[in-house]
């Protein structure tokens, strides 16, 4: 089971209707941040707000150079989630 779903087919479709809403704010960080902490507040249990913290910072580190952005993505969302 992948972050509540039952299925991967209904994970997949809750990640791709997320994309989706984040397209247009690809232009803009404040945009994207406000988003990304808005689409945050779907995870309700400690696990999933865990496991959403966890891969955000992963995909942070992973291509080496952490913007400011990302830095302050995740201060946010560990803020939201109250980690």
């Amino acid at each position: 089971m992948a972050i509540g779903y039952a299925e991967e087919s209904e994970r997949q479709w809750e990640f791709d209707a997320a994309v989706t809403q984040l397209r247009p704010c690809i232009q803009s960080l404040q945009k994207a941040n406000g988003m990304a902490i808005l689409l945050a507040g779907a995870f309700t249990t400690r696990d999933q707000q865990e496991q959403v913290y966890g891969q955000v910072e992963s995909l942070k580190a992973s291509d080496g150079h952490v913007t400011l952005w990302e830095s302050t993505l995740l201060s946010e969302l560990r803020l939201k989630f109250r980690l």
